[in-house]
């Protein structure tokens, strides 16, 4: 399992072929991230929410709920 390392910001990205060198992530899930949050921020913006705030807590926490339940569904011995 890996440990996500947050940006610092695209004035302290050290692009390589591979990836950043500072956060260590490819480019691949830099572009996934980025646009997911834009995906957020257009929806925020279209719905017109006045809490932008309170609505990304909201998705955070349904976020890490989803994927504690899908581990603990891996974890679960098949059935025989």
């Amino acid at each position: 399992m890996a440990t996500f390392v947050r940006c610092r910001g695209k004035a302290c990205c050290l692009e390589n072929e591979q990836g950043c060198r500072t956060c260590g992530r490819s480019h691949e899930e830099i572009e996934t991230a980025r646009a997911l949050i834009a995906r957020a921020a257009r929806f925020i913006l279209e719905q017109d929410y006045d809490n932008a705030g309170e609505f990304a807590d909201y998705l955070a926490e349904k976020v890490v709920k989803k994927v504690r339940h899908a581990r603990a569904d891996t974890d679960k011995p098949a059935p025989d």
